[in-house]
């Protein structure tokens, strides 16, 4: 699909293509805390994980106000599949701001890439310490976290302080 900046009628056609699907899986994404595969694997195919990617990693990078008409779009349809497609596609954005060999390396390999990220109370998790170079070629002491999520993932961002 080619987006042009600016663009949502051929995004918000495919959320709109999307619909019975998205529709079909909604109370299973309820009672599981978790799009269903099928979900995740239709919003991936549309492209829609990669709106705000950086068109030089094979992305949309459409504008902001694009990227939310078309996250209302389909939290209008189910409102957990619209929050995850506003985690999911998100994300992405970090990779104009990174070095050019890890933004490749982290958005721009896979085009089905979906990226996650949050803040956790850390006593809720089951966590791990370590310390070693990150794919930006920062020194970090961090805790590595594990905790169920909502879609699987490609990166998993966490906060390093």
């Amino acid at each position: 699909m080619s987006i042009l900046p600016g663009d949502s009628n051929a995004l918000l056609d495919a959320v709109h293509g999307l619909e019975p699907l998205i529709r079909e899986h909604a109370d299973d994404a309820e009672r599981n805390h978790r799009l269903s595969q099928p979900v995740v694997a239709g919003l991936a195919k549309a492209g829609l994980f990669r709106m705000l990617t950086p068109q030089r990693l094979g992305g949309f990078e459409v504008p902001p106000l694009t990227f939310f008409r078309v996250v209302e779009e389909t939290a209008r349809i189910d409102g957990s599949t619209g929050w995850c497609l506003f985690i999911g596609g998100g994300i992405p954005v970090q990779g104009a701001f990174i070095g050019d060999a890890a933004s490749v390396e982290i958005f721009g390999r896979d085009p089905h890439m979906i990226g996650a990220g949050a803040v956790f109370v850390q006593s809720k998790l089951n966590c791990t310490s370590v310390e070693g170079i990150g794919a930006v070629g920062v020194k970090a002491k961090t805790k590595l976290c594990a905790a169920p999520g909502p879609m699987s993932t490609g990166v998993f961002g966490v906060p390093v302080i």
